[in-house]
């Protein structure tokens, strides 16, 4: 879920299914379209679903926190990746390992 957009958007914005149901299927769409994230009817529609059916947990802000913890660790994470990658394309072209 988090290798892709919506799946990231959904665990930052929505931890919370209250918030989610409060927007419906436009809302959403619009929301993810604000953060460069195309959302089609089916899917806004399924995502409300899963919203409505959650129960609430006596520890969801506990796993809120948690996986707000979890979102940073793996923004750092793609930092990293991303710096690595640049580093690797600079240097294979100048070692006698090039393709």
């Amino acid at each position: 879920m988090l290798g892709t957009k919506i799946g990231r958007l959904v665990a930052a914005e929505f931890a919370d299914p209250t918030r989610l149901r409060s927007l419906g299927s436009s809302r959403l769409i619009r929301f993810g379209a604000t953060r460069g994230v195309q959302i089609r009817n089916p899917l806004a529609d399924k995502l409300l679903s899963a919203a409505r059916d959650a129960l609430p947990l006596p520890d969801a802000a506990i796993a809120r926190q948690v996986l707000a913890a979890d979102l940073a660790l793996l923004c750092d994470l793609d930092i990293a990746v991303g710096q690595a990658e640049a580093e690797l394309a600079w240097l294979l072209p100048r070692s006698p390992f090039r393709t």
